[in-house]
């Protein structure tokens, strides 16, 4: 029994399953208005209503390839934030005397350190900052998915509802971008997090030295 345990939990940490939840929940909500936008122009021109409805049908109707797609994006979306992240995070401050991970790496293998990090404090970093990435990026592309069908397909000439739409959406976003994400999301929540994981991991590397 404790043999097969072990397996299921060497096969969780080899296909990454905790990561994937989170980074297919940060991809989906890209990978959902792109999708639609693609839909949209690759369609015939409808009335904004039915364009929205076939729109949405088409994503109920494909999901779990969407599902899938969201797992593998996933994975180069987090990667790239998290390079990103860490960029920032080195113009911002000295050179950092925290122990490194991977220069440790061994050592806490083998006390078991090291997934007890990953699974109680680096898994709040990656959900409090890659799934509300992701979503800052959605609603970018949802914006795009409603200006390409005004410009692109003609939805905007017999009524003002779509561009009404869109540049509601424009308006949140940026707001949304630059007064909540970027200004109190980003400094009190994401920043404060990734203070907590960098502390305890040097109190782990400390101990088990």
């Amino acid at each position: 029994m404790e043999k097969a345990l072990d397996l299921i939990e060497k096969l969780l940490d080899n296909f990454n399953l905790g990561r994937g939840v989170i980074y297919t929940q940060s991809a989906l909500f890209i990978v959902v208005p792109v999708t639609m936008t693609l839909h949209l122009l690759c369609s015939k021109p409808l009335c904004v209503r039915q364009t929205i409805n076939m729109d949405v049908a088409f994503i109920k109707n494909n999901f779990p390839y969407l599902l899938l797609l969201s797992y593998i994006f996933g994975f180069t979306l987090s990667s790239t934030a998290f390079a990103i992240y860490e960029n920032k995070k080195k113009k911002g401050q000295a050179h950092s005397q925290n122990p490194s991970l991977n220069l440790n790496f061994c050592l806490l293998e083998k006390s078991g350190a090291r997934q007890y990090f990953v699974s109680e404090y680096h898994r709040f970093f990656e959900a409090v900052y890659y799934i509300p990435y992701g979503m800052m990026i959605g609603l970018w592309c949802l914006s795009i998915y409603f200006f390409s069908g005004l410009a692109l397909k003609g939805l905007g000439r017999e009524n003002t509802t779509g561009w009404l739409i869109a540049l509601v959406c424009s308006c949140v976003v940026s707001s949304t971008y630059t007064c909540f994400f970027k200004s109190y999301w980003m400094k009190n929540i994401v920043d404060t997090v990734d203070k907590v994981c960098e502390k305890a991991k040097k109190n782990l590397i400390e101990g088990v030295k």
